[in-house]
């Protein structure tokens, strides 16, 4: 049983500083970006935008939107080279799903409901490393092996159970 909360608390860990990773590398990339290409995204037209200059840097706010008849809407940021640096995607119901972009060899993404259901993933090669948090329901961590066909997981239940099985966070 010690085994697995040191496991969980050395997961969690590791998900919330990668966590805090992407929510900086997302400001900053929104902060020093300067030049848009709007070609590349796919948000409805007149989208509000603007370049505000704080403390030296500027700054870019943009109101996230879904088009009429739309379920999603993606937002690119780009480097100068045309990088994917930083995609997000919007949903309808106020879902956010924000990745790293091409740019990076490893590629976390977090997702978050506005029912407080929060995801995230750092895929690597073959390997994923998943934790979802559920509020009041089975939160967990599980790794996945996608080339041979193997996972392993270890969550908390809704009865607050420590429980080892992959499907905990199905």
């Amino acid at each position: 049983m010690r085994d697995a909360r040191s496991v969980v608390t050395a997961a969690l860990g590791i998900v919330w500083n990668m966590g805090i990773v992407v929510i900086v590398l997302a400001v900053l990339v929104a902060m020093s970006s300067k030049n848009w290409n709007d070609s590349f995204v796919d948000a409805p037209e007149n989208t509000p935008q603007s370049i505000v200059s704080v403390s030296g840097a500027d700054r870019a706010r943009i109101a996230l939107e879904v088009g009429e008849g739309k379920a999603y809407s993606h937002y690119i940021l780009e480097d100068k080279e045309g990088k994917e640096l930083l995609l997000v995607t919007y949903s309808r119901s106020g879902s956010l799903i924000v990745t790293l972009g091409e740019a990076f060899p490893i590629r976390p993404g977090y997702s978050a409901t506005i029912d407080g259901f929060y995801n995230f993933v750092v895929a690597n090669g073959g390997l994923d490393y998943r934790l979802k948090l559920r509020p009041g329901g089975s939160s967990g961590f599980t790794v996945s092996n996608r080339s041979e066909g193997l996972r392993d997981g270890l969550g908390v239940n809704v009865a607050g159970k420590l429980v080892h099985d992959p499907s905990v966070i199905d």
